[in-house]
């Protein structure tokens, strides 16, 4: 049986299963969230393993004419339930229920359903074909609004080797909507079941999702913003680069600077990354610093949880580095920031944003931390980090220079505790001394590990490599939702 959605009777009726009140649905909570699957309607038993072209719909549409539509308002409704199911209930201290995110997974979609939930490119194989495919699958939905989307890690259909699984986990964790997902008669693959190396592969990159869930967090935000795709292609990042019109297998995540190539052939040894300007680019691992404007560079892709990822020069990278078993568990954690400076400037500059992750009070009530982070130059000799609110210029949304973040806001002052834990900068000369200066003036002399570059490549293929200086500060007794400045003195 099928729903009409079609007939505006079914959408009150739909909505008000999801509600913790009324207990139409038996498994139901507030942490119980949709999976729409087969929401074309797909009907395996006839000719075209669809709903037949001619089905009518009220008031008198053919299939054939709204097919996808209907898909879309399944979406909307379900978002729309789950969002709303809240309202009118207590919790045992007596607190109403409020209206709270929706998360929809559907394979039924179409224009506007980027607004209610995510997507993921369907029932696919584990094959070398199909994953290298998903690459520019999933940037080309980006670029046509889609940004929430994934693909069936492993492949649904066939059982991957334990090569194909590795390679999939290191480009599914650079998806934004990343989950493994196989058919009934596939072989068990949980990654809880492998030991050894594997094991130990995809332990530690479902690790480095968690640690980059802030640099996902913001890449979404800014996307709700200004339309941009979470997942940028190389085409968009510079759309005055012929060269790169035709690189599809690489993307930078979100305005982070992160540059990602997915190892997606059997047996490879390295990656080619294509960098398009002159700028340098650090090996988020290793440390290695590149730089070959307009041309490739062969970068080491073990079969670890090293991946290639790229850090571009002139941006600010903060991450959640202890290990948690939820997300929710990090609310409270600290922050490390990875900063690359520009080629020519000594120059970076980075976002985070961060809010509740369940409520509507970042809109309703301006709860939330917009921050900027910059390194400047203060005068000969000596560089400027320093953290302030973001801006309505800062993310393109508007010509405003208005502070986006609200002095005092509730979740400012619920994180008002988290603080930047370290702070690693790559590439500059030889640093002297160290000074953080609070909102307040209050000036404190921090202690740093200054670490000089070398000349040494990461592969034998790969002389266009050397290792960057490295600059870590330790505990520089900041918090990241306020103003703060870090001085740095360095060598001439």
């Amino acid at each position: 049986s099928w729903i009409d959605f079609f007939q505006p009777r079914t959408w009150s009726w739909w909505i008000d299963q999801f509600s913790l009140i009324k207990h139409k649905l038996e498994a139901n909570a507030r942490n119980v969230f949709v999976w729409n699957d087969m929401s074309e309607p797909a009907i395996f038993s006839g000719p075209e393993v669809s709903s037949p072209k001619d089905v009518l719909h009220y008031p008198g549409w053919e299939n054939r004419d709204i097919h996808n539509i209907n898909g879309l308002i399944l979406h909307n409704l379900t978002a729309t339930g789950l969002t709303r199911r809240e309202l009118g209930t207590r919790d045992t201290s007596g607190k109403v229920g409020v209206e709270r995110r929706p998360f929809v997974l559907s394979r039924a979609w179409w224009l506007g359903s980027q607004r209610f939930g995510a997507i993921w490119t369907g029932d696919n194989l584990g094959t070398w074909e199909h994953f290298a495919n998903s690459v520019p699958m999933i940037l080309q939905n980006g670029m046509g609004g889609m940004s929430f989307c994934g693909a069936d890690i492993g492949g649904f259909f066939g059982n991957p080797d334990t090569e194909l699984l590795v390679r999939w986990y290191q480009a599914g964790i650079f998806e934004p909507f990343f989950r493994a997902h196989a058919h009934i008669d596939t072989k068990r693959r949980e990654p809880y079941l492998y030991d050894g190396a594997v094991g130990d592969a995809l332990r530690g990159l479902l690790r480095l999702r968690y640690k980059m869930l802030p640099v996902w967090y913001t890449a979404f935000w800014h996307s709700s913003l200004n339309g941009q795709p979470v997942l940028k292609p190389q085409a968009l990042v510079f759309p005055h680069d012929t060269a790169g019109f035709d690189v599809d297998d690489q993307y930078y995540l979100g305005d982070s600077g992160l540059l990602i190539k997915p190892p997606t052939t059997k047996g490879a040894s390295h990656v080619d990354i294509y960098l398009a300007d002159d700028e340098d680019y650090y090996h988020h691992f290793s440390g290695h610093v590149y730089r070959a404007p307009g041309a490739r560079v062969a970068v080491p892709a073990p079969l670890s949880d090293h991946v290639p990822m790229l850090q571009r020069g002139g941006s600010v990278v903060p991450m959640r580095e202890r290990v948690r078993r939820s997300a929710e568990l990090q609310r409270l954690d600290p922050f490390t920031l990875y900063i690359a400076p520009s080629h020519d400037e000594l120059a970076a500059e980075g976002h985070l944003y961060m809010d509740d992750g369940q409520t509507f009070a970042y809109r309703d009530d301006q709860a939330f931390l917009a921050r900027k982070f910059t390194l400047t130059r203060d005068g000969p000799g000596h560089l400027r980090l320093a953290s302030t609110s973001l801006t309505g210029r800062d993310i393109h949304t508007s010509a405003s220079s208005t502070a986006l973040q609200v002095p005092g806001n509730a979740y400012e002052q619920e994180t008002s505790s988290v603080r930047v834990e370290r702070i690693i900068v790559y590439g500059l000369p030889e640093v002297h001394r160290i000074i953080a200066r609070d909102a307040h003036g209050h000036e404190t002399s921090l202690s740093f590990t200054y670490t000089s570059g070398t000349s040494r490549s990461p592969t034998a293929s790969d002389a266009s490599a050397r290792l960057a200086s490295r600059l870590e500060i330790r505990d520089p007794r900041v918090l990241i939702g306020q103003d703060w400045s870090i001085l740095m003195e360095i060598a001439p």
